[in-house]
């Protein structure tokens, strides 16, 4: 009987961790901040049927997520209990993806784990704990379980020999997976990116001659959610009405901007600028362990020589930014004001600061990319990491077409945060492949170290209001 609880401890131990922690957050917050009492009060003068109907025709077509938002509000104990759920499904589904059952999937379980705990939590609390996940992590870890249904069908039926063959999935899985379709594409940026990744799938079904029911299901879901979108007329009511409540007009640019003055250029190049700031200028956990894995991969796998020296140095130097950024990160308070002002700067006019700082930022993106090409070379690995990474980033370009851009703050890089997530996790497990069990123990101290600096600060704030 020992043994096997030891067994189970030890099996299970990612996990059970996992469920500890999140059971520790959710003890620690005040769920009924921010839209909560909005959302909570909604029904008292209306039916659900004439709140949805009102918000369709002047404020949203989030009808699914917004039903079961103003109905949980009611039971609080609920969205708990569902929101730890959700985090775990996310936690399976991503290892599903990344690690299929194989030797390494338990170490893989503690390095998805830490990875998750690199991402900034209070994001989710940005507009209210319960209003922020259902809108934002939870159609998330949906889609998620949705892609790694799919992908785990496709490696059912692929008989390649690089591919690992898996158990096809049961017809109640493949039901949940849709029904979990149909909630992800109720939100925008979730729907392009379970479209964009059910189309590659189909395409690649089609090219290797694998069966496309179960993936054409999803890819239709998907494409409904997005005409779904196009066509409420909330939607653009409510961008005219948050264009002159949120934006911030003259706080991110010198000149006075009107959103509605804006181009589809424009909007083009904020949700881009944007996006590349994040990633690439602001201090982020997630890009310096990226950098670092794919520095080690090259490191580990390129013989000492012209070639590989230059490629060794070209890794090394990529790391550089990004740890000193976020080693800044860490320091501002101690730093002057007027250097914080600089490593935060938000102004987003054509000035040549600015495009200074893209050129620098495309350079980087294209170092990147070279890298990943000497540590895969011309493989379907190389074009999946692509793909991934060019999906996340969209995810988010599509925000400058949003006048909340700003007024969102970091809640809404969620998909592409977890995108990077996710490739940087192959890039692990490609690594592990290739270490000793020391050198796995010595990345999973680094990353852990990654994971406190971004995940102990996140709990100070949450216990913070309490204090």
């Amino acid at each position: 009987m020992g043994s096997s609880v030891k067994r189970f401890l030890t099996k299970f131990a990612p996990e059970m961790t996992l469920l500890a922690g999140l059971v520790a957050i959710h003890l620690l917050m005040n769920a009924t901040t921010n839209d909560f009492e909005w959302f909570r009060s909604v029904l008292d003068n209306q039916t659900l049927g004439e709140f949805l109907v009102s918000r369709y025709q002047t404020w949203s077509s989030r009808l699914i997520i917004e039903a079961a938002l103003v109905t949980i509000t009611h039971a609080l104990l609920v969205w708990h209990v569902l929101d730890i759920a959700m985090c775990l499904l996310l936690f399976v589904s991503i290892r599903s993806i990344v690690s299929p059952s194989d030797q390494h999937r338990s170490y893989m379980s503690w390095i998805i784990l830490l990875l998750m705990a690199c991402y900034p939590i209070m994001d989710m609390s940005s507009a209210g704990w319960v209003a922020t996940t259902m809108n934002y992590s939870w159609p998330l870890a949906l889609g998620m379980f949705s892609m790694a249904t799919m992908v785990r069908y496709m490696r059912a039926h692929d008989d390649s020999p690089t591919v690992r063959k898996t158990q096809a999935p049961s017809k109640p899985i493949i039901a949940l997976s849709l029904t979990s379709a149909l909630v992800a594409a109720n939100v925008e940026q979730s729907a392009l990116l379970l479209f964009g990744f059910t189309l590659v799938f189909v395409a690649y079904s089609r090219w290797n001659r694998l069966p496309l029911g179960v993936l054409l299901a999803h890819l239709a879901i998907s494409l409904i959610g997005i005409v779904f979108i196009l066509l409420c007329p909330g939607n653009a009511n409510r961008n005219t009405t948050e264009a002159q409540t949120w934006w911030p007009n003259n706080h991110n640019f010198k000149i006075p901007a009107d959103y509605a003055d804006f181009s589809m250029a424009d909007k083009t190049y904020l949700g881009i600028s944007t996006t590349l700031d994040r990633y690439l200028f602001l201090s982020n956990a997630f890009m310096c362990v990226f950098a670092i894995t794919l520095a080690l991969l090259i490191l580990r796998q390129r013989p000492i020589g012209k070639r590989g020296g230059l490629q060794a140095a070209i890794a090394i130097v990529v790391c550089v930014p990004f740890m000193a950024r976020f080693l800044l990160g860490a320091l501002s308070p101690l730093l002057p004001d007027r250097l914080v002002a600089i490593m935060n700067y938000a102004g987003y006019d054509v000035s040549i600061l600015r495009v200074t700082l893209i050129a620098g930022q495309i350079a980087l993106c294209a170092l990147i990319l070279a890298e990943l090409y000497w540590v895969y070379g011309r493989t379907l690995q190389f074009l999946t990491t692509v793909v991934i990474l060019l999906a996340g980033f969209m995810s988010r370009v599509i925000m400058g077409f949003s006048p909340t851009l700003f007024a969102s703050q970091g809640r809404t890089f969620i998909f592409a945060d977890f995108c990077l997530m996710c490739v940087t996790a192959m890039l692990l497990h490609t690594l592990t492949k290739r270490n000793s069990r020391t050198e796995r123990i010595v990345i999973l101290v680094i990353l852990g170290g990654f994971a406190a600096a971004t995940l102990i600060p996140s709990v100070v704030d949450l216990i913070a209001p309490a204090i």
